[in-house]
């Protein structure tokens, strides 16, 4: 069934930039050795995601047309999410850990994995990304998605919002020692300045 790969692409694709709320997040978490903690964040803000995503496939638009609370909320939290996380980065201090910290206990994962899901749960900007994509995909591929191609379709983007974390951990395991700690930090407090630049970018198109 074609829906799913193209679902994988999808989310594997969207998934790339490192200034997004949950790539940040886990990169931040890869960085500091705690690979299974990024994981659960990542596997939360991608089943957060693909609800979503799911809104946007079954036509559930017309709620930010009925209720346009929704439009206002969503360019709220488009200038703050950002602005917090990005502030997060730059300040918080960060421990030298040279090696990968072991798995930890079930209830820390499924934490992780709560905080992850609330992150992306909040931030209703995805759904108007998910709108924008699939526009798109209807436009240039004269795709559509019914019945259980739907369903097909959602499976295959949290896959591969999965997919894209899961393998930005491994380098990170792999490449991480390889730096020296200072450049560890550099790389943490760039993503946070280029978190906080989305954010006033974002402000700026608002004005």
């Amino acid at each position: 069934m074609i829906a799913i790969p193209i679902g994988f692409l999808m989310g594997f694709l969207g998934s790339m930039p490192i200034a997004g709320p949950i790539s940040s997040l886990v990169f931040h978490r890869g960085m500091d050795g705690r690979f299974w903690e990024g994981w659960a964040i990542g596997l939360g803000g991608a089943l957060a995601e693909g609800i979503y995503c799911a809104l946007a496939v079954y036509g559930f638009g017309a709620l930010y047309d009925r209720f346009p609370v929704f439009t206002t909320l969503t360019q709220g939290i488009r200038v703050l999410l950002p602005l917090m996380l990005g502030l997060y980065f730059l300040l918080t201090k960060r421990a030298n850990v040279q090696d990968p910290m072991p798995v930890q206990d079930t209830r820390r994962q499924m934490g992780s994995c709560v905080a992850g899901f609330c992150v992306a749960a909040v931030n209703p900007v995805l759904y108007l990304t998910w709108s924008a994509s699939l526009a798109m995909l209807y436009s240039l591929t004269g795709l559509t998605l019914q019945g259980p191609a739907r369903i097909a379709f959602l499976g295959g983007v949290v896959c591969g919002i999965v997919a894209w974390l899961s393998l930005l951990l491994a380098l990170l395991r792999h490449l991480r020692q390889r730096f020296p700690f200072s450049l560890h930090v550099a790389l943490i407090r760039a993503v946070g300045v280029a978190l906080i630049g989305l954010s006033l970018f974002s402000l700026m198109m608002l004005s």
